[in-house]
């Protein structure tokens, strides 16, 4: 029985790729089922890292849709769904498999597409990762490289306690005007935290505030610096007229890279994937974000809050959907969360301490903070947006609400397809799709079948 736990795997096993290196582009693949029609693609296999298979990509003027880290793998990344620094504008990763092959828990080796095994090509696409046999390698798309790229960032913080208020007042403004950025082509992801929390993360806040503290990157490709500071300029005046300069610090910088290797490496993570930790995702659309200020203050407000009320915590707000993912054809969207056809921003937080110690077990480490981040992270979310669902590989494993903030109305059709591609049930996930069947003991590690 084989265990996996997307991100953060601790005690588990898993299968190594490693060694399936292939790499390749391929002008003129014919696509399968659709005649003599080709496609310009890369092949590539499953145990390369995004930043190989970008720096390939890159070297004939072409990018494909990576993560921000270069270290994060192709398979989970592409099974989860897979966002990314040009998922607004190109779609999630998983929208862009053409083919995979696929190892079976029975030994077979498949060709999965539109024509063949389209029922397992349909759930490798946003089903979730290693649920269904080993992938081997993936045919995907690639594009244009971006002839610049504008980058930019809004950094907000309080000046004193008399600027907590307004503080969230700002981060509240900048948050609302995100999926409208999106809709007019940029790009980004904002930080945003408090508490002490909120000290580490920018010196120049007061030590004992519970103000807001946001570091917001933006981007957009070929898009001039005139036109990029024409969008922001207008959410920056109305970020200053929440507070004074006497309460609040507001900075914005921009400039034009010449190319997307510069902007990639400028953003890129510091090979880290991988990390362990309870966290909590969800996904928001227009409708989550377009509500009366001093609601989506207060949800903000707790989305940050830590366990440790006093230290804080700090929330990715990722700019992960909207255009590129929404406008994709129905047929590329596989087995992804039906929110993603809607969802423009991807809230990503932890807030509870899972550290193991002397007088503490991992299990009872990890019990704790789920317990903790069921009660308060997820309710937020299902009170929030309650029709969403979370990213899956940044989501929580231990989300009682799994089979719908993880699937949703694909579910079922996804029970039945592992059925009848791990009949045995040798391949098992955390919050995986038919998990519920079994109990897996993390401090013993045994994993036993319910009866």
């Amino acid at each position: 029985m084989l265990t996996f736990n997307r991100s953060s795997g601790a005690f588990a096993l898993s299968i190594w790729t490693h060694n399936f290196r292939q790499l390749e582009r391929e002008t003129s693949w014919k696509i399968p089922g659709n005649g003599n029609n080709t496609e310009d693609v890369i092949i590539a296999g499953s145990g390369h890292g995004w930043g190989n298979v970008l720096d390939f990509a890159l070297a004939q003027g072409r990018v494909v849709t990576t993560g921000q880290d270069p270290s994060v793998g192709l398979g989970g990344y592409i099974q989860g769904g897979g966002h990314g620094p040009l998922a607004s504008t190109h779609g999630l990763a998983a929208q862009q498999v053409l083919q995979a092959r696929v190892v079976t828990t029975q030994g077979d080796i498949l060709i999965a597409n539109e024509v063949e095994n389209s029922d397992l090509f349909w759930a490798i696409r946003g089903g979730g990762a290693g649920q269904y046999g080993v992938v081997t390698e993936y045919v995907i798309r690639h594009f244009p490289a971006p002839e610049s790229v504008m980058m930019g960032s809004i950094s907000l913080a309080p000046l004193n306690e008399q600027g907590v208020n307004a503080s969230w007042d700002a981060a509240t403004i900048l948050f609302n005007a995100l999926p409208g950025l999106m809709d007019a082509g940029v790009a980004g992801a904002m930080s945003l935290a408090s508490g002490t929390t909120g000290k580490a993360f920018n010196p120049s806040a007061p030590a004992l505030t519970t103000g807001a503290v946001a570091a917001q990157a933006l981007w957009a490709f070929n898009m001039t610096q005139g036109d990029f500071d024409g969008l922001l300029e207008p959410v920056i005046r109305q970020m200053h007229d929440a507070g004074s300069n006497e309460t609040i610090t507001i900075s914005y910088s921009a400039s034009q890279l010449d190319n997307y290797t510069s902007f990639y490496s400028g953003i890129s993570g510091s090979n880290t994937a991988g990390g362990g930790g309870v966290s909590s995702s969800r996904l928001l659309g227009h409708r989550h974000v377009d509500l009366p200020h001093d609601k989506l203050k207060t949800y903000l407000q707790r989305a940050v809050t830590a366990e440790n009320a006093t230290s804080g915590t700090y929330m990715t707000v990722g700019m992960s959907g909207g255009p590129g993912v929404i406008k994709t054809p129905e047929h590329r969207f596989g087995a992804l969360h039906s929110a993603w056809k809607s969802a423009y921003l991807h809230l990503f937080v932890g807030g509870a301490s899972a550290t193991p110690s002397a007088d503490v077990t991992p299990s009872a480490a990890l019990s704790s903070a789920a317990e903790w981040v069921e009660d308060n992270k997820e309710s937020l979310w299902r009170e929030w947006a309650p029709d969403s669902g979370a990213y899956m590989n940044e989501g929580n494993p231990y989300n009682t609400e799994f089979k719908h903030d993880f699937y949703g109305s694909n579910y079922e059709r996804l029970v039945q397809i592992k059925q009848r591609y791990d009949p045995t049930e040798s391949l098992f996930v955390l919050s995986g799709v038919g998990s519920d069947g079994w109990n897996y003991d993390l401090q013993s590690g045994k994993l036993c079948r319910v009866i």
